[in-house]
């Protein structure tokens, strides 16, 4: 048994693995649809064909700045079960807009509307990781899907509208605008090489729920039901702990993969393993390896805090 530094028993059930977050590609809302649609792990994928459930890949025929793209294809299936129940995503959005300032409505700028949206990312995994009350991964609600696959979008939107600035007040109209300036590498219109299928209209209709409440009603969302005012906040400081882990991840691997480049141009001149510069740049690596590794532990320890899990006591 744990014990606390008073001698008490730990009453929090064990940790878990901070890698579990990626096992979002198996979650299952209620109505059959997989979290991640068609970028679901392949079991998930066929269990969910066999039963029924629809996945329509086509091209996708908009004529905005998407015809940039016309190869890449668009989830049909998944966006007409998104618009069918239109009034639950805007009042999930606002609902988020509503938890997020405390029912206290206010413009909102570019860092805000970002960690908003990626709040939406992450509560699937928040709900069905939580010691209290967790979710089974396979009957996640409705509308927590719906604000997943409307949040990455949103997300990417915010992404590069962080790259011009943090401060600036977000305008609804600027999550659809902030796709011109890009190419196909990280257009907010194309998430994992499919062409988000919402028309103009409908993007700009879920930003405005979003940032301004519009077009929703937060005290009519479902997700009241999963997680109170109370504990937004940690769900808050959740999003925020996986996704800096997640981006400090991404910048370790590139970050590797360059110094191991290096390394390999030195032995392709012949510097021998024993030399400075090649010693120098072993030291580089070993360095950033083992700030990584404490990045993970520090990472991994307050998640489990928010989980309402006793981090010193891994099980998975």
């Amino acid at each position: 048994m744990n014990r606390r530094e008073t001698g008490t028993v730990d009453p929090r059930p064990p940790g878990v693995s901070i890698d579990l977050i990626a096992r979002r590609k198996t979650y299952v809302c209620q109505n059959g649809r997989p979290l991640d649609e068609l970028r679901s792990a392949p079991e998930i994928l066929e269990q969910q064909r066999e039963s029924g459930v629809l996945f329509e890949p086509i091209y996708h025929g908009h004529k905005d700045l998407r015809s940039k793209f016309p190869k890449k294809k668009m989830n049909i299936s998944a966006f007409t079960e998104i618009t069918e129940n239109k009034s639950r995503l805007l009042d999930g959005l606002a609902w988020l807009n509503h938890r997020y300032f405390n029912g206290k409505p206010q413009d909102v700028i570019a860092v805000e509307a970002y960690e908003m949206a990626t709040i939406a990312n992450w509560i699937p995994g928040y709900l069905v990781l939580r010691a209290e009350n967790p979710i089974e991964s396979n009957k996640l609600p409705d509308v927590v899907g719906d604000l997943y696959k409307a949040g990455q979008g949103l997300q990417s939107s915010a992404k590069v509208l962080l790259t011009y600035d943090k401060s600036t007040i977000v305008h609804p109209e600027n999550f659809y605008q902030a796709a011109k300036a890009k190419g196909e590498d990280g257009n907010p219109l194309l998430v994992a090489g499919e062409v988000c299928p919402a028309p103009q209209g409908t993007i700009v209709e879920s930003a405005s729920a979003l940032l301004t409440q519009a077009g929703g009603d937060p005290t009519r969302s479902e997700l009241n039901q999963y997680i109170s005012a109370a504990e937004f906040g940690k769900l808050k400081a959740f999003s925020n702990t996986v996704n800096s882990f997640i981006q400090t991840n991404l910048f370790v691997q590139q970050a590797v993969k360059g110094i191991d480049s290096k390394l390999r141009i030195l032995h392709a001149a012949g510097v021998a393993p024993n030399d400075k510069v090649f010693a120098k740049v072993l030291q580089v690596r070993e360095k950033v390896i083992k700030e990584a590794l404490t990045n993970r532990a520090t990472s991994e320890s307050e998640f489990n805090r928010l989980l309402g899990r006793n981090p010193k006591t891994l099980t998975i």
